[in-house]
């Protein structure tokens, strides 16, 4: 194992400043494809918790294990391993924080297999893996497993391919799958030929998400949810004629609301957090932003708050990411910072309004 706490110079000018002031939506952007929310008026980033590790490795996905033990996911990287590795699974045990401890490390060399989300299911650890037989987003994505921590992964003999949805990410619970809404896993997904514009939702049984003949697809609409066998009934649950990439659900108990994290385009910089009262929306704006943190290109590759070190009231947050060629002291790191959502003046001694 590695200990890896790190704080670059770059962080420690990035500390200098505390931002308490919440982001607008659409600042420095084009405007976003939602209403602004009722309950949240933003979100503040405080910049003097800013701290980076894991140099060389992207993505980091992570996903939060029983006694809160948060497990993430890089590929193309070292960080702990023998040589330089396709992908490699760290778990965190005093979090939050940059002390990563590698504890599964995959293939030598590039190409065979990037961790797009994780999912801790009890003590089994699943992962959506892009398996790089294509270039992306025509890749197939596999289900694979891990029953040891992610020390190794068991893979089934099917993919998503050809004409299926792609799955993108895991919608999180608590640890080890706690306080989830039912006995379902949910997944976003995107379609290969809409030019990455909406992404859909898939669901599975919690204990057949090895069998792809199980998976439903969202068919109906926010306000009449319907699910089906078939993917050509498949419809959208989020859309963005700005784009959209890296869409990551993850349930906030203490608000009671679905965090949607995404960016709209592909610049690193232009961040999405939507809110909403189930995962298949209805979506309301919480921040719509250009210029993240001052990041202004670069490709965006997943903004994701662990539910371990969420706050019990929800408002706090810790946001794990990972961009490439995004500028220094972001780019290929795993980055960490610390948010805070605002109430909005109608809520703000308010609980989360009843779905």
């Amino acid at each position: 194992m590695r200990h890896l706490p790190v704080l670059t110079t770059a962080a420690l000018a990035l500390s200098a400043i505390t931002v308490m002031q919440p982001s607008s939506a659409g600042a420095g952007s084009a405007a976003p494809p939602y209403p602004h929310s009722q309950l949240l008026s933003g979100i503040a980033w405080d910049r003097s918790t800013y701290r980076n590790a894991g140099k060389g490795g992207d993505i980091w996905s992570n996903t939060t294990a029983p006694g809160g033990v948060v497990y993430t996911a890089w590929s193309d990287g070292v960080i702990g391993c023998p040589a330089l590795v396709s992908f490699g699974v760290a778990e965190i045990v005093d979090g939050p924080t940059t002390d990563l401890r590698t504890v599964g490390c995959g293939p030598r060399g590039y190409g065979k297999g990037k961790f797009t989300s994780m999912l801790s299911i009890g003590s089994t650890l699943y992962a959506a893996v892009n398996v790089q037989d294509r270039l992306w987003p025509k890749n197939s994505v596999g289900i694979w497993h891990s029953v040891d921590g992610g020390r190794s992964w068991l893979k089934p003999s099917w993919t998503f391919s050809g004409p299926d949805l792609r799955p993108n990410s895991f919608v999180n619970f608590g640890a080890g799958y706690t306080g989830a809404r039912d006995n379902y896993v949910y997944l976003t997904a995107i379609n290969t030929s809409d030019n990455s514009k909406a992404f859909y939702l898939l669901r599975v049984l919690q204990n057949q998400l090895s069998d792809k003949e199980a998976y439903q697809y969202f068919s109906g609409t926010a306000s009449a949810p319907a699910w089906s066998p078939n993917r050509t009934a498949a419809t959208p649950v989020f859309t963005d004629g700005n784009g959209i990439r890296g869409a990551t659900i993850t349930y906030d108990a203490g608000l009671g609301r679905y965090i949607l994290t995404i960016g709209h385009g592909n610049d690193a910089g232009n961040l999405g957090i939507f809110e909403a009262a189930e995962p298949w929306g209805s979506w309301s704006t919480v921040d719509y932003e250009g210029r993240w943190l001052g990041i202004n290109s670069g490709e965006y590759l997943g903004v994701r708050p662990p539910t371990g070190w969420m706050s019990p009231d929800g408002k706090t947050v810790w946001m794990v990411w990972g961009c490439y060629g995004c500028g220094q002291p972001f780019d290929d790191h795993y980055n960490l910072i610390k948010g805070t959502f605002q109430k909005a003046a109608a809520n703000s001694g308010a609980a989360a309004p009843e779905p």
